[in-house]
């Protein structure tokens, strides 16, 4: 109830059931609980459909700020993640007792964090975001080179 209640990665409880010498908690993902409850929970989905406004002045100055908020957001996380995966390092070579390949024991903030990962909604925008934004340079990283090769020839 306090991760619902929070807004955070945990179960939700969805019933429950006492006898005179046992209960019961059914609980489920945060993602599950949300298609059970038809998405009462949670944030809002951002994707863009064929039926949205066309981009306003407005709308493209919230597209230049937030893209400038993005990025320092991603070398935040990315710096967060490196020294993470370091500490993780540090303590593993510590550890005699732990091989290559075996599974690390999560401390509860740790916990915390891969449960929010493993929700369907915690970085699905995310995700599709730099999803988009990796096809797109691709793509106008080969037309640019496409264009440098047709301008190439036609130097020769």
């Amino acid at each position: 109830q306090q991760a619902a209640q929070r807004s955070s990665p945990g179960p939700r409880a969805v019933a429950h059931a006492e006898t005179d010498t046992y209960a019961f908690i059914l609980a489920t993902t945060p993602g599950t609980y949300r298609a059970l409850t038809a998405g009462t929970e949670g944030p809002v989905s951002a994707e863009v459909g064929p039926s949205d406004p066309p981009a306003t002045d407005d709308a493209l100055e919230r597209r230049r700020d937030a893209a400038q908020d993005l990025i320092a957001t991603l070398r935040s996380a990315n710096t967060q993640a490196t020294e993470w995966l370091d500490a993780l390092k540090r303590s593993t070579e510590a550890d005699s007792t732990t091989s290559d390949g075996e599974m690390v024991a999560f401390s509860d903030e740790e916990t915390e964090l891969a449960l929010y990962l493993l929700d369907d909604d915690s970085i699905g925008n995310l995700l599709r975001a730099l999803n988009l934004l990796v096809s797109t340079a691709q793509q106008q990283a080969a037309d640019a080179l496409d264009d440098d090769d047709e301008y190439d020839g036609a130097r020769d």
